[in-house]
């Protein structure tokens, strides 16, 4: 693709980019860019496929298994403060007044 003046001078217009006199700058910026990119679209990718992961994921599925649980008067024992099943902690937040 050739890059002349007007033409990015409408990209710039178009990207809201405001140039201040940096024209000649930008163009052999952007020259340069599309230079590399055009070797990009001459790289054979043919008989390449799409990687979607860079290492090889498998789901590995289990069955759910219950496992040793705890009688809940139990737990609650070692806890000095209790409502019905419920831990009592100290307050750490304060609501703020209106």
């Amino acid at each position: 693709m050739k890059l002349d003046q007007k033409k990015l001078e409408t990209l710039a217009i178009d990207a809201k980019i405001d140039l201040d006199g940096k024209v000649k700058s930008y163009e052999n910026y952007l020259k340069e860019t599309l230079t590399w990119l055009e070797k990009i679209h001459d790289i054979e990718v043919e008989n390449i496929e799409p990687a979607g992961y860079i290492q090889p994921t498998v789901n590995e599925f289990r069955e759910d298994e219950v496992l040793k649980k705890f009688a809940e008067e139990k737990n609650l024992d070692n806890v000095s403060d209790t409502k019905g099943s419920y831990i009592k902690v100290p307050k750490i937040m304060q609501q703020e007044e209106v």
